[in-house]
């Protein structure tokens, strides 16, 4: 899942992707990928590993674009 920008979107998304996730009883993970953020969003992903497993957080110090 790519985050740019989004600390105060993640913390609402990822439990629901969470739950939907969960619900098809299947092994599951969620990658968020942040780089080059202006905001929180390294921290809100950081904070959302802790809670969540399955998340696995991805945070570059840069904007390496949508090809890297």
């Amino acid at each position: 899942m790519p985050a740019y920008n989004e600390a105060g979107n993640l913390a609402v998304v990822v439990p629901h992707g969470i739950k939907a996730l969960n619900n098809l009883s299947i092994h599951n993970e969620i990658i968020v990928v942040t780089d080059g953020r202006r905001d929180d969003t390294a921290q809100v992903s950081s904070d959302l590993r802790v809670r969540y497993p399955q998340i696995v957080a991805l945070n570059f110090s840069r904007t390496f674009g949508r090809d890297a």
